[in-house]
């Protein structure tokens, strides 16, 4: 699934069902419920064992491990409950301590797997014509995506930042934090994984939230009314002056984007370099995306200065739009000693 950003894409991981193909054969409709149960929502909805699993199948002629030749009978819809008469029994010589016996396969196990296999090998042209329709289908609804975005980030605009030590910690190694939540939103995991990504997804919402609030908690709009000679509005950015800030302690950056229309996607990119050096430790960047709420877009981010040294800097503030259209504006600050 495709929603444009991580938590809209777990939500339809969640939720979302499974789109229907145009299905032409009895065999591809078979099929596709197989695969639909495989990836159902609820895992009381899933395949228990893979002995159900091969009987869903059905029809196939397989050779399993052990070299013993097996064929199922198609079994078309959902199994009784009678005929589901799976049942456990320990590994003899297996010993939960020393790990022996860790690795048993069994027939039923092989089985399923070359199953599986064959038959999905024989219906790729099918997958991916499946797969092709579930991303237009996710690209069509990236404009509701962003509308509930535009509805979240409005309810949150006067939340103040909470803590300036979480702010801190995230501005500091929120590459790491976003590194490991892609390797935990892509990788194989359970219902167990996923919720736990859903939590951070929020976390990292609410906290977006908190470094960012909008005019109306502070003042209006300082965006133009007029219209230009072509009958818009100007596309630009102002920048509130900043003056001085103590060492240590977040810079906040007030600014307003002007000429865009509401729901509008820009990108806003903010740089702090230390007047003239070209030291790494001298220097901060920090990006953003946004949506705008209207003509005038009053927006406040919170920098977390504190490992800059004391001296002269230069503040850039860069937005671009969707059509790839840039202003940009710079203004001195000075970060002086406590």
């Amino acid at each position: 699934f495709d929603a444009g950003d991580a938590l809209g894409t777990l939500m339809k991981h969640i939720q979302a069902p499974l789109p229907h193909p145009t299905l032409d054969t009895e065999e591809e409709r078979a099929l596709f419920a197989v695969i639909e149960r495989m990836l159902a929502k609820h895992p009381e909805d899933r395949f228990r064992d893979a002995d159900e699993l091969i009987a869903a199948l059905g029809g196939r002629e397989v050779i399993v491990g052990t070299g013993e030749h097996r064929r199922w009978s198609p079994t078309p819809g959902p199994i009784p409950t009678a005929q589901l008469t799976a049942a456990t029994a320990p590994i003899a010589g297996a010993d939960a301590f020393s790990g022996a016996g860790a690795s048993h396969s069994t027939p039923a196990l092989d089985a399923a797997f070359d199953a599986s296999i064959q038959l999905l090998k024989r219906q790729r042209p099918r997958l991916r014509e499946l797969a092709g329709s579930v991303g237009k289908i996710f690209r069509g609804g990236k404009p509701m995506v962003m509308g509930a975005r535009r509805a979240m980030r409005r309810a949150a605009a006067p939340v103040q930042p909470a803590s300036r030590a979480v702010r801190r910690l995230v501005g500091r190694h929120g590459k790491e934090i976003w590194s490991w939540m892609k390797r935990t939103l892509t990788s194989r995991g359970s219902t167990l994984s996923m919720a736990s990504a859903f939590i951070i997804a929020v976390a990292v919402l609410t906290f977006s939230a908190f470094r960012m609030t909008a005019g109306a908690a502070h003042s209006q709009s300082r965006c133009p009314t007029d219209l230009a000679s072509d009958g818009r509005r100007p596309f630009g950015v102002l920048v509130d002056s900043i003056g001085s800030s103590a060492q240590g302690s977040d810079v906040n950056v007030h600014f307003d984007v002007c000429g865009l229309n509401e729901g509008a996607l820009f990108k806003v990119r903010m740089s702090v370099i230390r007047d003239g050096s070209r030291h790494a430790a001298d220097r901060m960047t920090a990006n953003f995306d946004d949506v705008a709420t209207g003509i005038g877009t009053r927006r406040q981010h919170s920098l977390a200065v504190a490992t800059l040294p004391a001296g002269s800097y230069r503040l850039t503030v860069v937005v671009t739009d969707d059509h790839g259209h840039r202003r940009d504006t710079d203004l001195p600050l000075r970060i002086v000693s406590r």
